[in-house]
């Protein structure tokens, strides 16, 4: 699923050529569920004549505003795609839906598994109702390292002491990581997976505040990471693979200490570690 740094990288790339472009058609719909809840004749009709505003991002979703109101929430799941192409493109075999734009270009979504959305929000609806609860922002310019302590304090003061790996994957704690920043982000930051959050000292937090930061902002700068189905806005792969120390690499050696990476099953997600350079810890 994309994380953060691919829907990011997906808004960059489609924004200068969606923002003023007027929505003229919906030429095609194959999978209703699509844009589900609304039925497909209605959400034709809602979209068509609308004129992008803008092109956003909040957590995983992608944000389409409409001049006058109402807006396109985009999520891709697991193997959504939205392409620009500048000219009419014959769908391919998991194109779900294309928008037709006054420019000559469209707008692909492509989903091979089904399961993306691009849900139409009214303008007398409120955007937030079509999001679910959602965590701060890791890369906003005020989120501080005292806010993420005081986010750690929150939880433990709510007495949940989850481990690592799994409150890193809890949207409404923090917003926009995944499997794949999650486990880099706690090898950077010299983290076992399995450590509990009330474990973490002063410093350790500091520490994992940098990684996810730097984690994420180190992908954006490759485009994104492109095992199989990610692409940007334009179609193309990110290259943030090449650079991975620890994620999809069991068996391989570390690239810090060379010590075999291991995994483990966490909430049902499968998690690496560096055992030597990500030390187990007792307490918690």
């Amino acid at each position: 699923m994309p994380e953060l740094p691919e829907v990011e990288t997906v808004v960059r790339t489609l924004r200068p050529h969606l923002v003023g472009k007027q929505i003229v058609a919906v030429s095609h719909l194959d999978w209703p569920s699509t844009v589900q809840p609304m039925p497909p004749d209605l959400f034709r009709e809602a979209v068509r004549g609308a004129t992008v505003a803008a092109v956003s991002r909040r957590a995983k979703y992608i944000l389409i505003g409409l001049q006058g109101g109402g807006s396109l929430v985009g999520h891709l799941r697991m193997t959504g795609q939205l392409v620009y192409h500048a000219t009419p493109t014959t769908p391919g075999r998991f194109t779900r839906l294309v928008l037709d734009l006054d420019d000559g270009g469209q707008l692909h979504f492509d989903d091979m598994r089904k399961f993306g959305r691009l849900r139409y929000v009214a303008a007398d609806e409120r955007l937030e109702d079509a999001l679910p609860d959602l965590g701060p922002e890791p890369l906003a310019e005020n989120f501080t390292a005292a806010d993420f302590s005081q986010l750690v304090s929150a939880k433990l003061a709510r007495r949940a002491n989850p481990v690592l790996k799994a409150i890193l994957l809890d949207q409404s704690f923090l917003s926009g990581l995944g499997n794949i920043y999650a486990d880099e982000a706690l090898h950077l930051s010299g983290l076992h997976p399995l450590r509990t959050l009330r474990s973490l000292d002063e410093q350790e937090s500091g520490r994992l505040y940098v990684a996810i930061r730097q984690v994420l902002n180190d992908s954006l700068t490759n485009n994104g990471t492109s095992f199989s189905d990610y692409r940007d806005g334009l179609g193309n792969k990110g290259s943030n693979q090449d650079f991975l120390h620890v994620y999809h690499r069991t068996g391989q050696p570390c690239h810090v200490c060379g010590t075999p990476v291991e995994k483990v099953v966490v909430g049902g997600r499968s998690t690496h570690f560096c055992p030597q350079c990500q030390p187990a810890a007792a307490g918690g």
